[in-house]
């Protein structure tokens, strides 16, 4: 008789735990993300969007998670279009340098032979 109390504690034990880790990684999920909306990380673009993605890979089926979940991803969409931008105005500028020494090397010259 003993055993299957021993089996229904087990299970609910089990349950207990399975819980809490549950709402551990709720909470997490939840300090993360805000963390993440309100600059108050020193992580870079690629380990928030590693985060990100983490926790969305948890699947978590609370409705706090899911909204900032969005507005994160919104967030995170608008620095990787900054990013992305000031690296093709860096590229940019960098293939525009040697042009403009080519620029001032040709009007120095020109100066030169008069």
């Amino acid at each position: 008789m003993a055993e299957p109390q021993v089996a229904k504690a087990r299970k609910k034990l089990a349950r207990e735990q399975a819980a809490a880790e549950y709402a551990a990684k709720i909470d997490r999920a939840t300090k993360d993300l805000t963390a993440i909306l309100n600059d108050e990380t020193s992580w870079t673009l690629e380990e928030k969007e590693t985060r990100l993605a983490t926790i969305k890979e948890w699947n978590l089926q609370d409705e706090n998670v899911s909204e900032l979940i969005d507005q994160v991803e919104d967030k995170l969409s608008r620095e990787r279009a900054e990013a992305n931008r000031m690296a093709e105005k860096k590229d940019y500028e960098k293939k525009k340098k040697p042009a403009r020494r080519e620029k001032q090397r040709n009007m120095v010259a020109s100066r030169v032979s008069f």
